[in-house]
């Protein structure tokens, strides 16, 4: 940028249409529909979160610097893996440790790369 121009993103709408001129109007509708149909129908934090505590969570977001935020991610992302992990271990409480590990990754692994990478099946080891 110079001098003092700022940049303005197009809407999703926007970057479609104008992607999307070339093809014929049937297709573009088609398109469009999509797109409506895929906005954001809930609130960032669920419908059962009071908006001054969303607003109060989404200006302390605003204030992390990236690495805070991949930081608070990170976090996230591992306590829900030792959730996944308790839940795993109460549903099978004789599974081995390595079992238990093939179980957590089967949870976001499809079942053909599990039997490739693993050898393992998880529809054969309920």
């Amino acid at each position: 940028m110079h001098g003092g121009e700022t940049s303005q993103r197009p809407s999703a709408a926007e970057w479609v249409a104008g992607r999307t001129r070339h093809l014929p109007s049937g297709e573009r509708d088609t398109l469009r529909s999509l797109m409506r149909s895929r906005r954001r129908t809930s609130a960032p934090f669920g419908d059962d979160t009071p908006p001054e505590v969303e607003a109060f969570l989404v200006a302390g977001y605003r204030r992390m610097t990236p690495a805070e935020r991949l930081a608070r991610t990170c976090d996230l992302s591992l306590a829900v893996r030792q959730l996944a992990l308790a839940r795993l271990r109460t549903e099978h409480p004789n599974a081995a440790a390595r079992e238990l590990r093939l179980r957590l990754a089967a949870l976001t692994i499809d079942a053909e790369t599990m039997r490739r990478a693993f050898g393992w099946d998880p529809a054969e080891s309920r």
